[in-house]
């Protein structure tokens, strides 16, 4: 394992050469900024900002670091010789795409100067493509990747969109879904019309690239397992994302394990129950704009791996580091098969309407926001999917568990979710048709029952609105609406945007509320009470048309009577009955809701 100093031009040289990157390593990833600073560097470190001055010879003189490579030969097909890249792809995916470009650009300014082609044809010819090869056109190209940038590569080198492939099919889906390589080649083509627009300009920029930058390049032996050698390098270097690294550990165990399936191989297993998954989650994303965190790929993940555990993972590389403690040999692939068929349990959490018959239970849970409660979803989902429990009954459990969380956040209960609901169901399901009854003791047994009585005092009380916690504010206010509400058809609830303090926030910054509050400006008690939930309604047209004004001009805006919510028109009742909005009718319209609030999230009998 010696390492060599090489430029690209001692790697690209080569006949019958092919450097692949394997399918466990991240897509390409180098973005603008990674391009701005390669082409900075030589532009700086080069030409010294003078790439007209210097003639080839001078440029192939002039060396610049740029990194390392790690190479492991996979020849199987002599004399073809095939090179896994282990470390360092970005940096040649780059080079390789700059020099298609280069070529491309030197083919239309000889095309335009009437200077033949044969700068280019030599170019391309000595070191970017192999020889012709009738069975596989991909065995032509120098650089190949297995994220599915072969295809983009090919196209560009030739114009054939419909190369002569054996595993075309694939590859193509692949690209179709990736396209990852076109906003690089869309760099370099205005990069080169910009600074690189003549024949010696080019053929300095392809000899600093080919020639002048220079890299360390490792070989490694035949028995080092490239796999591991990618983690530890990377675990050292470049920052992986955890779902990185464990796909890295997941089909290199398959692979050691060789458990995979007779009839499949470990690049379209790789692409089948891996990169699928991801695209699918990022479609179901991007259907309904959820860029949240909490539904990532990673977090999936998390979800998915935590099912059964006595603790949610948390966030980061441990996610790696206990699915590699947890699964081994024969155990990764079934472990897999379960993640893959979890994806649209968790799909039906952050995107409803994909599971109409638990729509409604999804779209709670999200309106709540402990998303702890996935990985209990997901189990319940799976038990469902199996024929052990039937609709009713999930949704049962889902309703209890609703009740729960809803019921503990009004009264202030911040109980430890991630060590309650990743096993949940393993506790409850050992009697599936009497898990819902056994979910109630356990809440019991844990204390958290909290009764009509409690209930009441604390939505009087406690303060429901919190800047950080609206979502949850706006889901209690809506749900009692709906409950109260007497139009007979829904109510298009989208439209009632905002969170309106009758009673502002800050009265005393009108003097109307100073002179109707008197002395309660001065209790202690007065801000608990402007942000509990019988002083909050839901506005349509926001809030910015009233903020401080006072309730009898409120009740009369546009803002709040057009349309007026049920909820808004209890309170404008309590007011119209004593011409009052103190503390004691906030208390006495908090009551009211309260008793809505009670019957809609009730305990089971």
């Amino acid at each position: 394992m010696i390492p060599k100093v090489f430029g690209f031009a001692d790697l690209l040289k080569e006949s019958n050469t092919q450097y692949v990157v394997p399918f466990f390593q991240r897509g390409y990833v180098w973005k603008k900024p990674n391009w701005d600073e390669l082409f900075n560097d030589v532009m700086n470190n080069i030409f010294d900002w003078d790439v007209e001055s210097m003639s080839e010879e001078d440029v192939k003189n002039k060396k610049h670091f740029f990194g390392a490579i790690v190479l492991k030969d996979d020849s199987v097909d002599p004399p073809r010789n095939k090179y896994l890249v282990i470390d360092g792809q970005q940096r040649l995916i780059t080079c390789y795409a700059i020099l298609l470009a280069i070529h491309r650009k030197l083919i239309e300014v000889e095309k335009k100067n009437e200077s033949g082609h044969a700068s280019s044809q030599k170019f391309k010819y000595d070191f970017l493509v192999n020889a012709t090869d009738n069975e596989n056109n991909y065995n032509e190209l120098k650089v190949r990747s297995s994220q599915g940038d072969t295809l983009s590569f090919y196209k560009y080198i030739s114009g054939d969109v419909n190369p002569i492939l054996p595993d075309g099919l694939l590859d193509r889906e692949i690209e179709l879904n990736t396209e990852a390589l076109k906003p690089l080649f869309t760099y370099c083509k205005k990069k080169l019309d910009a600074d690189f627009n003549d024949r010696n300009k080019l053929l300095n920029i392809k000899s600093a690239i080919l020639y002048s930058l220079q890299f360390v390049c490792i070989y490694l032996p035949d028995d080092f397992d490239e796999q591991v050698i990618f983690e530890t390098l990377n675990a050292k270097g470049v920052e992986l994302t955890p779902s990185e690294l464990l796909g890295n550990y997941i089909f290199g165990e398959i692979n050691r394990s060789n458990t995979y399936p007779d009839d499949a191989t470990l690049e379209n297993l790789h692409y089948d129950k891996w990169l699928k998954l991801q695209r699918k989650l990022a479609k179901a994303r991007r259907d309904m704009s959820n860029s949240e965190e909490y539904s990532d790929f990673e977090a999936f993940l998390r979800c998915s791996i935590s099912v059964g555990r006595d603790k949610m993972l948390p966030k980061g590389r441990i996610i790696y580091y206990r699915f590699k403690e947890w699964c081994q040999g024969d155990k990764v692939l079934p472990e897999i098969n379960k993640i893959q068929k979890d994806l649209d349990y968790f799909i039906s959490y952050i995107n409803p309407s994909t599971k109409p018959e638990f729509e409604s239970s999804m779209s709670k849970f999200l309106d709540v926001g402990i998303h702890s409660v996935i990985p209990f979803v997901i189990a319940v989902l799976r038990e469902h999917n199996n024929g052990k429990i039937n609709t009713e009954l999930a949704i049962k459990l889902f309703n209890i568990t609703l009740t729960l969380i809803v019921r503990l956040k009004v009264s202030g209960t911040n109980p430890k979710y991630d060590t309650f609901f990743p096993n949940l169901w393993d506790k409850i399901g050992k009697s599936p048709d009497n898990s819902d009854k056994v979910l109630i003791e356990i809440i019991n047994n844990n204390r958290w029952i909290i009764d009509d009585t409690k209930f009441i005092e604390y939505l009087k009380m406690n303060v429901i609105y919190r800047i950080k916690d609206q979502k949850f504010c706006r889901y209690l206010l809506k749900n009692i609406d709906q409950k109260v509400s007497n139009y007979g058809q829904e109510i298009d609830y989208s439209k009632f945007s905002e969170i309106e303090h009758i009673l502002p926030q800050t009265p005393d910054t009108e003097p109307k509320w100073v002179e109707h509050l008197g002395q309660e400006l001065e209790d202690p008690e007065l801000q608990n009470i402007i942000h509990s939930i019988g002083n909050l309604t839901l506005l349509g047209h926001g809030n910015s048309a009233v903020q401080n004004k006072f309730i009898e001009d409120k009740l009369k805006h546009k803002a709040y009577a057009d349309p007026m919510p049920p909820i808004t028109k209890i309170a404008a009742d309590i007011y119209n009955k004593n011409q009052e909005w103190r503390m004691a009718s906030i208390r006495t319209r908090s009551a009211e809701l309260a008793k809505h609030a009670c019957e809609i999230w009730a305990w089971e009998k």
